[in-house]
């Protein structure tokens, strides 16, 4: 048998969608809440077997010594380094950190449609503030994941309800900050880099199960740069190499 590293990748997409549909078939359409807390829990458990194990990842708040009276909203999974700032708490999976010390933002949404992605758009703006703006937030890694997806429309229209997202949701934000990526499960992975404080450029690819993967390739390489690590190497020349279609590319404002 010869390896094949693209199902290598695929089988992080089969693993969470398996996991996820475990509450799911046992209770149905009851609890949920526990069934989101499960979702958060997927991810949290995949990044701790991948990620360096002297990082925090759980859910949490970000403050800042410059203004303690400021704290972001509750975020579903934060990656910390507790040797840049100690956490001003650490217990059980809940972690509030100061601003100098957050490697990675994620919220974990299940169904991906405007309303949605609107909700997320908005934690990670006012979370990622109390950072700074979108060039002091840039080193940060933020992403929205999606397990479900809620709309079948074409990828010329979902760039269109992405960017309409983004105009409402960061319409009266003081300080407007874009994730770095948005991830459906077994569907789209949308990349986004912002050049301006009201400027975008998008990204959108149909990955099918390589969304997930090629999302937290991303990330992990992200964390790579952060601590003087090469630019692209390792998993990165693997995703560079796969057979991907070309993504529908936009410039957008907000």
């Amino acid at each position: 048998m010869k390896p094949d590293i693209k199902s290598y990748l695929n089988s992080w997409s089969d693993e969470i969608d398996s996991r996820k549909n475990r509450i799911r078939h046992l209770i149905g359409d009851a609890h949920w809440l526990s069934d989101g807390h499960h979702k958060e829990s997927i991810l949290k458990e995949f990044l701790i077997r991948y990620l360096p194990n002297d990082l925090n990842i759980g859910r949490g708040f970000i403050k800042t010594t410059r203004d303690l009276t400021l704290c972001s909203p509750e975020v579903d999974i934060l990656v910390s380094d507790p040797k840049l700032n100690p956490p001003f708490l650490f217990e059980g999976d809940l972690q509030i950190i100061d601003s100098s010390a957050v490697l990675a933002q994620i919220e974990v949404k299940t169904t991906f449609n405007k309303s949605t992605l609107i909700d997320a758009l908005k934690n990670i703006s006012r979370t990622q503030s109390i950072i700074g703006d979108f060039k002091e937030t840039s080193p940060v890694w933020k992403g929205i994941s999606f397990f479900t997806n809620g709309t079948n429309s074409s990828l010329e229209k979902l760039v269109i309800m992405i960017e309409a997202a983004i105009q409402k949701a960061l319409k009266n934000e003081q300080v407007a900050v874009v994730p770095v990526c948005i991830m459906v499960l077994d569907h789209y992975c949308c990349f986004l880099d912002q050049t301006s404080s009201n400027e975008a450029l998008i990204k959108l690819f149909d990955l099918g199960t390589l969304s997930f993967p090629c999302a937290f390739v991303d990330m992990f390489s992200a964390m790579r740069r952060r601590y003087g690590g090469s630019v692209l190497g390792g998993l990165d020349n693997v995703i560079e190499s796969l057979d991907i279609a070309k993504p529908i590319i936009r410039k957008i404002t907000f």
